[in-house]
């Protein structure tokens, strides 16, 4: 065996670097002096650069490639012996720490700090059998093939016009004086209206702690004029408790939807859909593990829930920790039948059999309604969105949604906007303007047509 050794000069002027060339030029030739024979070397040190021609002819003939730096971005050349070895065998030991290392897993994976574990690799690829050789040689030529530089470059450039697109599309969505003179139209011209409108981040802005977020004299009093409309039924569909909402707005004639559904409040009466769940110490175990590793977290116990809210703890330990517990409670929600829902800074758990949704669907099957409008602000509010008809008008308050015909980009925007619905003098004021607008583009049209 004979160890093929190519140094690239690198920063020579660099004292560190001139001591490391002193130190294997000492050992090289220590291992030579010790070993050499008439008819063979241990290594042949290269300390110059080659062509890539002769690059290519190396790697061809070598029967290993021993790739291991401590770490690397990509390392190519792992890839270009891999590319060039067409029909002839040969085995890459590749470190652990280079990026093509997630790439070139049919290589022998070794972690370049421990000596002992490459001495065992560089073993085992001499041993080898021809047959093993082939197949990891094809299996990872077939991903080099693939997965080139132009091809990364394509996706790159793919992604983003996709992404572009999409930010384009999104950005109409937003709502301006066109669409809420539309939304004004349908509304005042409607016989019978239901309005599905979520709590926190919707209605009132979030809070460090759930229990500030109570509604301010502005809410109540936008609430007090949208049911004091006949024609409207409004409902809020929310994830809290149904006890916080009874307390808060529970003097209005509203109609509630509790914890996703569970709970439902309809002319002044509190149906309950489900049963009171019974958490099980294991789930509860998890949970509360991750309430004592994350400072400032903490678990809301309801009826039918579960909630783990993180708003207060700090940003990034937070989103780290929201990911370590859904991977955790995915398998024991699934032997139990449990939905993980993750909103905003919270993570819920809780029965998939009644959601914002399934709420909406009991509220449609018991009346017609030609207008119907629904606000929320997170994923949870998706399910809402989703069951409404299409030409509801959906606003999803935030970041745009998919589910969403419409968006408004903040909280702050969601009162003044009920409160451009709830006042006829500017809905009709609105709508007088629009038609004027129309008017005089057909006058300028006809005009034109007459110029002509």
């Amino acid at each position: 065996v004979t160890l093929a050794m190519v140094i690239v000069p690198s920063r020579d002027h660099v004292g560190s670097y001139a001591e490391l060339k002193t130190r294997i030029d000492e050992e090289i030739g220590s291992i030579n002096g010790r070993y050499s024979t008439m008819n063979w070397t241990p290594v042949c040190y290269f300390y110059h650069g080659f062509s890539f021609e002769e690059l290519a002819a190396m790697y061809f003939i070598a029967d290993i490639a021993l790739v291991t730096p401590l770490r690397d971005g990509m390392n190519l050349v792992a890839k270009e012996y891999v590319a060039v070895k067409q029909d002839n065998p040969g085995v890459l030991v590749l470190s652990e720490m280079a990026g093509a290392a997630v790439e070139l897993t049919d290589a022998l994976l070794v972690n370049p700090n421990d000596t002992e574990q490459i001495e065992n690799a560089i073993c085992r690829a001499l041993e080898m059998p021809f047959e093993e050789q082939q197949e990891r040689m094809h299996r990872m030529q077939s991903i080099v093939s693939v997965q080139t530089v132009n091809k990364w470059a394509a996706d790159f450039v793919n992604e983003w016009q996709e992404v572009a697109h999409k930010n384009k599309t999104m950005l109409f969505k937003k709502i301006g004086s066109q669409n809420m003179q539309e939304i004004q139209h349908q509304y005042l011209h409607a016989k019978k209206r239901l309005i599905l409108l979520d709590y926190d981040g919707t209605l009132v802005p979030f809070q460090k702690r759930p229990e500030d977020a109570s509604p301010t004299p502005q809410l109540l009093d936008t609430l007090q004029k949208l049911t004091a409309d006949p024609l409207n039924h409004v409902v809020i569909n929310s994830g809290r408790d149904h006890f916080t909402l009874e307390k808060w707005l529970g003097a209005l004639p509203l109609s509630f939807a509790a914890e996703h559904g569970a709970f439902y409040k309809e002319n002044g009466v509190w149906h309950k859909n489900v049963h009171g769940q019974e958490w099980s110490p294991g789930l509860l175990s998890i949970l509360k593990l991750f309430v004592s590793k994350t400072p400032r977290s903490h678990l809301e116990v309801k009826e039918t829930a579960l909630a783990w809210h993180y708003r207060e703890a700090d940003a990034w330990l937070g989103r780290l920790r929201a990911q370590q517990l859904v991977n955790s409670l995915i398998s024991i929600c699934l032997k139990q039948n449990l939905q993980i829902m993750q909103g905003n800074k919270v993570i819920e758990i809780k029965s998939p059999e009644f959601t914002k949704g399934s709420e909406v669907n009991r509220l449609l099957l018991a009346t017609r309604y030609d207008f119907i409008l629904a606000i929320g602000d997170d994923t949870t509010d998706d399910d809402m969105f989703k069951a409404v008809p299409v030409t509801a008008v959906t606003v999803k308050i935030g970041t745009a949604s998919e589910s969403a015909r419409y968006n408004l980009p903040v909280q702050t925007d969601t009162l003044p906007f009920l409160q451009r619905l709830t006042d006829e003098s500017m809905v009709k004021a609105a709508l007088k303007s629009g038609l004027k607008g129309q008017l005089s583009s057909a006058i300028d049209f006809f005009k034109r047509i007459i110029n002509h």
